[in-house]
């Protein structure tokens, strides 16, 4: 017959120990939770930051592929 375990059963000055170490525990959670927020929001900031830039390579490639094929009479006068 296998033995019970015996219940923990703080006394006083553990239980308070305890409750400090949870307060403790909880306010560093509240603290990586808002970090959390702040660094999503800055993530999506750069993301929208990074969709605008990329649009605006793509037309400054295109602008300098149509310069590149443009005609001989065409860069001769620079049009």
């Amino acid at each position: 017959m296998e033995e019970k375990k015996k219940r923990f059963r703080p006394s006083l000055t553990a239980y308070r120990a305890l409750e400090s170490e949870l307060r403790n525990v909880q306010s560093k959670l509240e603290t990586a939770e808002s970090t959390n927020k702040f660094l999503e929001s800055c993530v999506k900031s750069l993301e929208e930051e990074k969709e605008v830039k990329s649009k605006i390579i793509e037309e400054l490639r295109f602008n300098i592929t149509m310069l590149r094929e443009r005609g001989f009479w065409a860069r001769v006068f620079n049009k």
